[in-house]
């Protein structure tokens, strides 16, 4: 075992076991500190969107209800703010009006349960094995209820025009697959819309995402062919915009392209909690979930567009 995990462990270990619940608290830290880095760098939604923490003090009263939410005021070139439901059971709000309002939710792993004995075996960063399950619940959540919310805001289906993009579809079918011509066909649905916003960011899943590997060297350049060729597809861009490969093929299809414009066009993902680490000793066995509290509202139906592929 590596000298650095073998003690960070042991640490970790410690200070969970202790009865001193300020060890206790020290563990959970360093828990948090690690959930963390790892949302932000595995979360899709959170890499398109930029978060942005919120306290108590940020919280506007509703009406109607004692839910936490917090009340924006809408930009001038906005159409209509669509909620994302994170919430179990709860379904996404078409608002409008001069302000739209961020409502939270939390968002919590299941319980997983692992003898303390059994932990004090691990070779392995005991980190990731405490939590890695748990941050992949959370951000399964969050990418899902984000992506199949936009679907429902661009109409539900392809080729639906939208009254509040200028009865433009911002969901087409493009023909062709994945090539560099049809690529340029997506990229040109945003900037149709009435926001007439650009792309900034790409995001397919990773086996449409292989027929990048057969483009030749007039759609890459030389330089990038020779690279492709010898280390596979490696770029972090195309055509000038932020390409993200995801793995979740279940959330986006092997024939969707989704483009996002930049972070500020999009709306507002505000996190009342970040991710937190609740763990529990009994007896021999170590208890713990991970919960989050976040809201988010996509305030620019013409800030987001999807091409479905076709042959």
């Amino acid at each position: 075992m590596d000298t650095t995990v073998r003690m960070n462990n042991e640490v970790v270990l410690d200070h969970m076991l202790s009865d001193d619940p300020g060890m206790q608290k020290v563990a959970a830290d360093n828990l948090n500190a690690y959930i963390r880095r790892k949302e932000r760098e595995n979360g899709i939604m959170r890499s398109i969107i930029d978060p942005v923490t919120v306290t108590p003090a940020d919280l506007d009263p509703q009406v109607n209800n004692e839910e936490p939410a917090i009340i924006f005021e809408r930009e001038p070139d906005t159409t209509v703010a669509v909620t994302v439901p994170f919430g179990s059971g709860v379904d996404s709000t078409e608002i409008e009006g001069d302000r739209f309002l961020v409502t939270f939710n939390t968002i919590r792993s299941l319980k997983k349960r692992k003898s303390k004995f059994q932990l004090m075996t691990y070779r392995n960063d005991i980190r990731q094995i405490i939590t890695d399950l748990d941050v992949n619940e959370l951000l399964e959540h969050e990418d899902r209820r984000f992506f199949a919310t936009i679907d429902s805001m661009l109409g539900g289906a392809a080729n639906t025009s939208l009254t509040a993009a200028g009865s433009v579809a911002m969901w087409q079918t493009v023909a062709g697959g994945l090539t560099l011509q049809s690529l340029i066909d997506c990229l040109q649905i945003m900037p149709k819309g009435s926001g007439r916003f650009v792309p900034a960011t790409i995001v397919m899943n990773m086996v449409r995402a292989m027929d990048l590997l057969g483009w030749d060297a007039d759609d890459l350049g030389p330089n990038v062919r020779e690279e492709v060729g010898q280390r596979g597809w490696t770029q972090t861009e195309i055509l000038g915009k932020r390409l993200i490969i995801t793995i979740k093929r279940d959330i986006v299809g092997d024939n969707d392209v989704y483009m996002f414009a930049e972070s500020d066009k999009l709306g507002k993902l505000c996190v009342l909690q970040e991710a937190t680490i609740y763990p529990e000793v009994k007896v021999d066995m170590v208890e713990w979930c991970v919960m989050e509290c976040l809201g988010m509202t996509l305030a620019q139906v013409t800030g987001v567009a999807k091409a479905t592929l076709t042959a």
